[in-house]
Order: structure tokens, then sequence, then C-alpha cells
């Protein structure tokens, strides 16, 4: 963790003063700094890691060359196919510039198509295609399997409590700061 992080939820952190006059390996101390993370801190690295493992399992699977940001439509799509590119990018915590740099890459590789809105012509929906479906529940397996062992070890009791307590920090800031991506 970087020295002057700064967090207004912090769990305990430890500054360089702290660290002063005690003899500690650079090893040590960068240990002793991990396990003082602050909550930000810590969900910015576990979202770093989680979004890096997801491309490395699915990479490693001959079933899609998708990344996790494309999967991640097409899985939107099938909860609710039809929808505004706004929706989607709003589902996904994505800007605008990006969820049409990746909706054009589905769109060539056949997986949706944007159509013209019936009412307003100016505003495209986006549907997934046959293929999109197929390619969705060809990895589900795979989806699973990467579920199961990124949450081995973990109950559901303290599954359901982190996924509230995530879900209130977002809510949380939606509110206070007015955001709507």
């Amino acid at each position: 963790m970087p020295f002057g992080y700064v967090s207004i939820i912090t769990v305990d952190i430890i500054t360089p003063k702290a660290l002063e006059g005690k003899k500690l390996a650079k090893q040590s101390k960068k240990a002793d700094m991990q396990e003082s993370l602050t909550f930000g801190y810590a969900l910015h690295v576990t979202a770093n890691y989680h979004r890096l493992a997801v491309t490395k399992f699915i990479k490693n699977k001959p079933q899609s060359s998708l990344t996790i940001k494309q999967l991640a439509i097409l899985i939107v799509l099938t909860e609710e196919d039809g929808l505004y590119q706004m929706q989607i990018a709003q589902a996904l915590s994505k800007n605008r510039p990006n969820m049409a740099r990746l909706l054009s890459i589905l769109e060539k590789q056949g997986y949706i198509e944007r159509r013209k809105d019936e009412k307003n012509k100016k505003i495209l929906r986006v549907f997934i295609t046959e293929a999109g479906r197929n390619i969705v529940k060809k990895l589900a397996s795979v989806r699973k399997e990467f579920h199961n062992t990124s949450l081995a070890g973990i109950s559901e009791e303290d599954l359901k409590v982190t996924c509230k307590v995530l879900k209130k920090v977002k809510d949380n800031l939606m509110d206070e700061f007015k955001l709507n991506l």
C-alpha cells in the first residue's frame, strides 16, 4: 500500500513513522502494510485481482475468445434483451465510448445486433443473437467453475453479508455523489 493513501473508512493504517525504529526487511514492511489495508484500497485490489483472474481463466478455456467485459454485456442482454446502449453501460459501470467499442466488437463477432428504436429512430437498442445466447450457455459451466474457485472457503452467510455491505457502499456513493454511470 503506498504511503499517503487516505480513505474515510480505515482499518488500522500503519504510517512510515510507526515503522521507524523497527528493523524490518522490506518484505516484512510490505506484508505489514498489506495486512492493514483501508477498505477502499482492499476493494480496489480485490476487484483488480478478480478482473485479471477472470480474464486469465476465460482465455485458458477453448470455448471462447471473449473478454470478461464482452461476456458481461452478453449476460446482461440474456437477462434483459433490447436495452439501450446507455442502460448496458450503467449496468456495467462503463462509459459511452468504451461501451460503443465493446458493442462494435460483439456485433462484428455476430453475438449482438443493434436496431433502431421503433419510437425514436435516433436511439439504438441492443439485442443478443442466437450465437450470443449459445456462447453464454457454453460458458455457463466455466463461469460456475470460476465462481466456485474464487469463493472457496467462504461461507454462504459471509458471502451474503459481503454482498449486502458492498451494495450499501455502492448505494451510499451513488446517492452522496449523484453518480449515474
